[in-house]
């Protein structure tokens, strides 16, 4: 999502009310299978690999909404997130990637039975943003990783952050979830295939209610702003979860 999108967003109130009423009559049973063939048991199947092949230990638990709405963001270190990040699953939660993976047979239909939804990098796709929004006007949860790529060495500065995640909050006028995994780059470094079994750790801050902006074009720089507060709040937490590592390490 760029800062570009902050100019679309007159419009999208509208379509939602409309999609909203439309989703009333979802059918509840679909969902119920799809939650528990698919959903939770690929979420304790990833939480119960992280404890055994990762000895993972998580922090902030008690940081975590109980339901939604809101948004969760974490930072991006590997493929091997997706493990740090179900120790953080409480309730169902809608998780936004990259377009590509969704279109790889098999992987791409288990993808969406599980609540992945893709989108286009580099611009505006309004089909993602308002997906995005009506999840979270429904009530919903949704994980993303604003980075919108891997941080490729933990001694160089992070990407910057997209602030997409800051306008689906101002309009779905919901919190947002700080929330910092370590560890998962040593498990599987970029281009590597066979995780190994290093420690992860995890820490959920606690939820930020960003000051109202009106997400329009002319308010780019302090929607920038408040993105790069949250990313901040995350590698705060990333910092502490690293220093336990150095200390451990002793």
């Amino acid at each position: 999502m760029t800062q570009d999108s902050t100019a679309a967003q007159p419009a999208v109130a509208a379509r939602l009310e409309k999609k909203l009423s439309q989703a009333k009559g979802e059918n509840r049973v679909l969902t119920f299978l799809r939650d528990f063939l698919a959903y939770w048991p690929t979420v304790y199947f990833l939480r119960g690999l992280g404890k055994i092949f990762n000895r993972a230990e998580l922090y902030g638990l008690e940081n975590l909404p109980k339901k939604g709405p809101y948004v969760a963001v974490v930072n991006h270190q590997s493929h091997w997130d997706s493990v740090g990040s179900s120790f953080a699953v409480r309730t169902r939660v809608h998780v936004m990637v990259k377009h590509t993976l969704v279109k790889i047979p098999i992987l791409g239909w288990f993808l969406r039975a599980i609540y992945v939804f893709p989108v286009k990098r580099g611009r505006l796709d309004r089909k993602a943003f308002e997906h995005a929004v009506e999840l979270l006007k429904k009530g919903d949860v949704l994980f993303i990783a604003p980075e919108g790529t891997r941080r490729k060495d933990r001694n160089t500065p992070p990407p910057k952050p997209r602030n997409g995640f800051v306008l689906f909050a101002q309009l779905a006028k919901c919190p947002v979830v700080p929330i910092a995994i370590w560890g998962t780059d040593r498990v599987l470094p970029p281009h590597s295939f066979l995780p190994r079994p290093r420690k992860i750790r995890v820490m959920i801050g606690e939820p930020i209610n960003l000051p109202e902006v009106e997400p329009v074009a002319k308010n780019k720089d302090e929607l920038q702003r408040q993105a790069e507060m949250v990313m901040g709040k995350v590698y705060e937490m990333w910092e502490k979860l690293d220093a336990m590592g150095r200390k451990k390490r002793k």
